[in-house]
């Protein structure tokens, strides 16, 4: 589901499957200039933090997340995993999660 938000898109995903063999989330399209699957790299780009019982990953296409801190300003998309927690206690441990599972598809 897509919806529109103050120009920021949301998609909201309600399969429950992630890890081997699960759902695969590609933003080859998304992300402009990353080529990395670097955890801290890609952390300029995603935001990825639970809320509700559900993974929310917020999305900087041009990577505006400097440092890999948050910025309302520079998000322009936003990804909900609706029912989802994934692995890890941080940030870092959740999106190496997605990466090594190979849940999740940046490079062309």
């Amino acid at each position: 589901m897509l919806n529109q938000k103050k120009n920021i898109s949301t998609i909201l995903r309600t399969k429950k499957t992630v890890g081997k063999k699960g759902d695969v989330l590609n933003l080859k399209d998304l992300l402009q200039g990353e080529h990395s699957k670097d955890v801290n790299s890609l952390l300029t780009y995603l935001d990825v933090t639970t809320q509700d019982g559900n993974t929310v990953i917020r999305v900087s296409s041009n990577g505006g997340f400097s440092g890999g801190e948050y910025n309302e300003a520079a998000e322009n998309a936003n990804i909900t995993l609706a029912n989802v927690i994934l692995a890890g206690n941080s940030e870092s441990e959740m999106l190496a999660s997605l990466i090594n599972n190979k849940n999740l598809l940046i490079d062309k």
